[in-house]
């Protein structure tokens, strides 16, 4: 969401501060949403904001830390240039990378990301999605078992009391079983 100071910084055509609200953009949202959509808003306005590379050379991986990340994002301001914003990101992606993965998981687990990627710990959401779906089979196969034992009681012509038990006991038997396949898969 774009505040209405940038819009006001933007519509007032403050080049400057408008330069610095889209770096400050990228040290709040590690996901850099928030500045793609400031920099389109921006875009709209000065379609000449982003700027040829001076030519500076980028330190290697080596030496990322939190310290290199904040300094490039300083001189952001000075070349606004194409290269130095996609260095920001690998930078600050690689630097912060526990951050953003916790980020991520606090938003799994409040259920705010609907699915999880492949490896990951499941959301809640998710768990009870299985917890329910394995319930139902038990519940299914239990009730299918226990509808056919009354059935084929009747059929036989077999006392309620024995036909009753025969039901019981074997959706008994059978939910057991499919719940440990279930839970086993």
């Amino acid at each position: 969401m774009i505040s209405e100071q940038f819009k006001v910084a933007v519509q007032s055509k403050e080049i400057e501060k408008v330069k610095i609200m889209l770096k400050n953009s990228l040290t709040m949202d590690l996901t850099f949403n928030q500045f793609k959509e400031m920099l389109d808003y921006a875009l709209k306005y000065f379609p000449n904001i982003i700027e040829k590379h001076e030519g500076e050379k980028f330190e290697s991986k080596d030496n990322w830390d939190k310290e290199y990340a904040s300094s490039i994002k300083v001189d952001l301001v000075d070349n606004f240039s194409a290269e130095r914003i996609e260095h920001i990101k690998e930078v600050q992606t690689y630097v912060y990378a526990d951050e953003i993965a916790r980020k991520k998981q606090a938003a799994y687990s409040q259920g705010s990301i609907s699915s999880a990627p492949k490896g990951s710990v499941q959301t809640r959401r998710e768990s009870a999605t299985n917890a329910d779906s394995q319930s139902m089979a038990t519940l299914i196969a239990s009730l299918g078992v226990g509808a056919a034992s009354i059935l084929f009681g009747v059929i036989k012509g077999l006392s309620i009391v024995t036909v009753t038990t025969t039901a019981v006991v074997a959706s008994c038997v059978i939910g057991g079983v499919t719940y440990y396949l279930v839970k086993k898969s």
